[in-house]
């Protein structure tokens, strides 16, 4: 048990040290007329109340906007990690129910 209570405190604080985190996509986009191209273009795509949005954003922007999402994800695969500490802290740490015999025939 130990052991995986230093897992999740080591957790927590991976949580801690991430940045600003952002829900969705991030789309490069090129438009071509004829012989010309104009672009890059970058979009930001996310959900609200189950409405996509698409936000147009700098370049500048796609970059710190891009990370943001990278750290949300991060933040998710932590969160599946501390969900699986926790419940073997838990099975460790309580009594459980004991479970009836089966009876012979």
């Amino acid at each position: 048990m130990a052991q995986s209570t230093k897992k999740y405190e080591q957790l927590k604080k991976k949580i801690c040290q991430t940045g600003l985190i952002l829900k969705g996509t991030i789309t490069e986009r090129i438009i071509v007329r004829g012989k010309n191209k104009f672009g890059p273009y970058y979009q930001w795509t996310f959900k609200i109340a189950n409405k996509t949005v698409t936000v147009n954003l700098t370049k500048e922007q796609e970059k710190e906007y891009s990370k943001a999402i990278r750290n949300y994800k991060r933040i998710k695969d932590i969160l599946k990690e501390m969900e699986k500490v926790s419940l073997e802290i838990l099975e460790s740490s309580m009594v459980t129910v004991k479970r009836r015999k089966k009876k012979s025939p």
